[in-house]
C-alpha cells in the first residue's frame, strides 16, 4: 500500500466516460422502474401544508 502513496494511478474508466462511451447509474432504464426524489425543508421545523407536484 505504501508504494501507491504520492503516486499518480491512472483511472481506468476516464476513456470511457470522457467519450460519452460510459454508463451513468442515472442512464439505466428498466420495465416497471419508479423515480423519487427526496427535497429537504429551506425551513427548519416547518409544516407542510401542500405539495405543487406540476
Amino acid at each position: 500500500m505504501t508504494k501507491y502513496v504520492g503516486q499518480s494511478v491512472k483511472r481506468r474508466e476516464d476513456f470511457r466516460l470522457v467519450t460519452g462511451t460510459g454508463q451513468f447509474v442515472g442512464d439505466i432504464r428498466m420495465a416497471n422502474m419508479v423515480e423519487a426524489v427526496f427535497v429537504r425543508s429551506t425551513h427548519a421545523h416547518a409544516t407542510i401544508k401542500g405539495i405543487d407536484i406540476s
